[in-house]
C-alpha cells in the first residue's frame, strides 16, 4: 500500500512539474512579446517626440509678422503699398 501511495504521489508531483514548467514557458513568452511591442512603442514615442517638436517650431516660425505677409503675397496675391503687382497672361498654343 505505502508503495503504490509513493507512486500516487510521484506521478501527482511530476504532473505538477510539468503544468508549472508549460504554465511558466507561456508566461515567459507573453513577457518577450511585450517587452519587444514596449521597444517599439518607446521608439515611436521617441520619434512622434521628435516630430511634435518640428511641427511646434515650424508653428512659430509661421506666426511671425514676416512670414504671414510672406504667405499673403504668395497665396493671396497681396502686395505692399511700395510694390507694384504684375499679372502675366499666357494664351494657350493651338
Amino acid at each position: 500500500m505505502k508503495r503504490s501511495k509513493v507512486r500516487y504521489d510521484l506521478i501527482l508531483l511530476l504532473l505538477a512539474i510539468v503544468a508549472s514548467v508549460a504554465v511558466i514557458r507561456g508566461n515567459l513568452s507573453r513577457y518577450d512579446s511585450l517587452e519587444r511591442l514596449e521597444k517599439r512603442l518607446v521608439t515611436e514615442i521617441s520619434r512622434e517626440s521628435e516630430r511634435n517638436k518640428l511641427l511646434i517650431s515650424r508653428l512659430k516660425a509661421l506666426e511671425t509678422d514676416g512670414h504671414i505677409g510672406l504667405l499673403a503675397r504668395r497665396r493671396l496675391g497681396y502686395v505692399r503699398e511700395d510694390e507694384s503687382a504684375y499679372k502675366v497672361i499666357v494664351k494657350d498654343r493651338q
